[in-house]
């Protein structure tokens, strides 16, 4: 059995847009409060959930557009958090004081470029872009891996590249993409997984869960 658990938000933060909308932004700083926080076990080989102490999340987020000429517009978004537990968890857990949460990067960076041009009355063309980058991150609490190295195991940060191309001719428009173009193996799980003593998985190895690798398609889109 477990508890349900709450959350007390606080924010503040700050919007501006430039009379001809070319410059807009948006920040905000904010202060995370989580009681009775909801973490992931093992017992027996099975997967449950266990109540921590609790958490508490700070950071900063941000978004910024820039719209230079007609057709173009740029933009930035990211943020810093820095989340991490307020006291020791359940040994089942595996997650001491000062732990940072599993799988929230401390940064997180955006960056998107899209074009749109007139090719006739009712017709569009584009292109368009963007880049994530993902800062390193703290994959699921572990004791046997905090016992043996002395720190939750590090998950690497990566980066993704996304690409498109189109046309609009209003109703319809098709579009050919190329997603995680540099066929980035971002890790966005882990689990470590044992039944009756035993490693379930051979040769010491852990299960691993990872975003969609290069994905190059076109997408037809009819609105109705």
């Amino acid at each position: 059995q477990y508890d349900s658990d709450s959350v007390l938000s606080y924010e503040v933060g700050f919007k501006a847009e430039t009379s001809d909308r070319r410059v807009s932004v948006d920040i905000a700083f904010f202060h995370i409060d989580w009681k009775d926080i909801q973490l992931f076990a093992a017992v027996n080989g099975f997967g449950v959930n266990v109540n921590g102490a609790g958490a508490k999340s700070d950071g900063i987020e941000f978004t910024t557009t820039l719209r230079p000429i007609a057709g173009l517009s740029l933009s930035a978004n990211g943020a810093y958090t820095n989340a991490r537990l307020e006291d020791d968890t359940s040994p089942l857990v595996g997650g001491l004081k000062g732990d940072r949460l599993p799988f929230t990067p401390e940064l997180s960076l955006g960056f998107n470029a899209d074009y749109r041009w007139q090719i006739s009355d009712k017709t569009e063309a584009f292109v368009g872009g963007s880049v994530r980058h993902l800062s390193e991150q703290t994959g699921a609490y572990d004791t046997d891996f905090r016992a043996a190295n002395g720190r939750q195991r590090q998950i690497e940060s990566y980066e993704v590249v996304d690409l498109r191309a189109g046309v609009d001719f209003g109703r319809f428009s098709v579009e050919a993409y190329a997603k995680n173009l540099t066929d980035s193996g971002g890790v966005v799980s882990t689990s470590e997984v044992t039944a009756n003593g035993f490693d379930v998985y051979p040769g010491g190895a852990i299960g691993t869960g990872v975003i969609r690798p290069r994905t190059v398609g076109v997408a037809v889109t009819a609105a109705f």
